[in-house]
């Protein structure tokens, strides 16, 4: 089995004597890439780690009777092909929609790595027969994993220190990857602030429905809370279902909230007025005090089904139990329920009444694809291209690690111009088509 886990000083210091670039194979040229992302962070190392392993595997199941392809530079030689396919096997399809024939790894492929599950396939039973059918990851994790090998031939195609010799000469990953550019993805996954008043708009609407039904009530009163928590706080939907109650503080000046960024990295942040309103509406509403005592460790967002460990500690008063988090997952399904039924009362006419039908539309549209970090993204660039929050402060409610990161994301100040440009232009065409009409209207007399 391949090891790749330099972790120790002793072992990145070793990197200095590798032999030259050029005569690397992958397994030294990994160590190099993984030791200095474990130095950063080991999150980052460890998600590194598993997508090198990923694709090694892929592409060696791919070419496993390709002479022409030496097992030991298989990442070193793969080519933009080779990624085009890999994408297409971690979606389970092509992306013009023909079907994918399932790949299925070699065992011997497989415990090389020490891994046993099939990665690009799941079993599917029928009448006593096993066939397989290809895994279908979410687009969210194909973007991840083709930015984490970007980022993997980037580092390769830098000339080592010493030798001036790039391990790879390409990025295989760029062309593939350029198709889902980051910054293009998180511009079209914004909404405009009247599609989250929309959102309001419908959950008040259903909750009014609903007012005879208590659990109805609990569940929409949660909605409202997520949706407040995403859209106030920026906040990755792992990172808003890690809070507590007791995360939310006053400092003796203003609220703040303390959330665990990528790494467990703590940072503390300020909340704004209306999301502590928000929080004392969603306290009250599940029968607790407006306002979180320091100690208190119950999660911030509450599970609607109280699991058996849970309600055994209730009967017998456990004060000491603490209940446990919401599953990042469940936000999804909550954020994903909220746009699909603020989209069909935006389609009927229900919400927003005063704003065309057409625009209604385009509310709908996007809501009909929208996911947490939607809010995120529309939050981010809505208070920095409105000027209502400088790029510093921006970057650090992200929580990146510079402000050229979130301005290369989110900042777009020339969109507004080149609307205004536009709409100028076709107020001159419509000027210029009425002058020509009046005068051949004078001619004409």
């Amino acid at each position: 089995m391949s090891t790749l886990l330099p972790t120790s000083p002793q072992t990145l210091s070793a990197l200095l004597s590798l032999p030259a670039s050029g005569q690397l194979n992958d397994d030294q040229a990994l160590t190099g890439w993984l030791g200095f992302a474990s130095i950063r962070n080991l999150q980052t190392y460890r998600s590194y780690k598993a997508e090198s392993i990923r694709f090694r595997i892929f592409l060696l199941a791919l070419h496993a009777n390709s002479p022409d392809r030496n097992p030991d530079h298989i990442l070193r030689d793969a080519t933009e092909t080779d990624v085009a396919l890999y994408e297409a096997h971690l979606l389970g399809r092509y992306k013009s929609g023909e079907e994918l024939a399932p790949l299925r790894v070699p065992t011997a492929i497989l415990h090389r790595f020490g891994r046993k599950e099939q990665p690009f396939v799941t079993e599917v039973q029928s009448h006593g027969l096993i066939t397989w059918s290809p895994r279908q990851l979410k687009p969210a994790s194909v973007n991840q994993a083709l930015s984490i090998l970007h980022a993997l031939y980037q580092y390769w195609m830098r000339p080592d220190p010493t030798t001036k010799v790039a391990y790879v000469g390409a990025n295989p990953v760029k062309r593939v990857k350029s198709s889902s550019n980051r910054m293009q993805r998180q511009t079209a996954r914004n909404f405009p602030i009247e599609a989250l008043q929309a959102m309001f708009d419908c959950i008040e609407m259903r909750m009014e429905l609903e007012v005879e039904d208590p659990q109805a009530q609990a569940y929409l009163a949660r909605d409202r809370w997520v949706a407040s928590l995403l859209f106030g706080l920026w906040g990755r939907r792992s990172e808003i279902a890690r809070l507590a109650m007791k995360d939310f503080q006053h400092d003796g000046k203003r609220w703040t909230v303390r959330v665990a960024r990528k790494g467990n990295k703590q940072q503390s942040l300020p909340v704004a007025p209306w999301v502590v309103q928000e929080l004392m509406n969603y306290r009250e509403s599940i029968g607790l005090k407006s306002l979180p005592l320091r100690s208190e460790s119950r999660p911030a967002i509450a599970r609607i089904r109280k699991t058996a460990e849970e309600i055994e500690a209730e009967s017998r008063n456990d004060a000491e139990y603490t209940p446990p988090p919401i599953n990042s997952d469940t936000i999804y399904r909550i954020v994903t329920d909220i746009a699909r039924v603020t989209a069909e009362y935006l389609r009927s006419g229900s919400v927003l009444p005063d704003v065309d039908a057409t625009t209604r539309e385009l509310y709908a549209s996007l809501l009909d694809e929208m996911s947490p970090h939607w809010f995120r993204h529309s939050g981010a660039s809505i208070a920095i291209n409105s000027g209502a929050m400088s790029m510093e402060n921006a970057s650090k409610m992200l929580g990146h690690s510079s402000t050229n990161v979130t301005a290369e994301m989110y900042y777009h100040p020339d969109e507004q111009q080149i609307e205004q440009g536009i709409a100028r232009l076709g107020d001159q065409l419509r000027r210029s088509t009425k002058t020509k009409a009046e005068h051949e209207h004078e001619h004409d007399q």
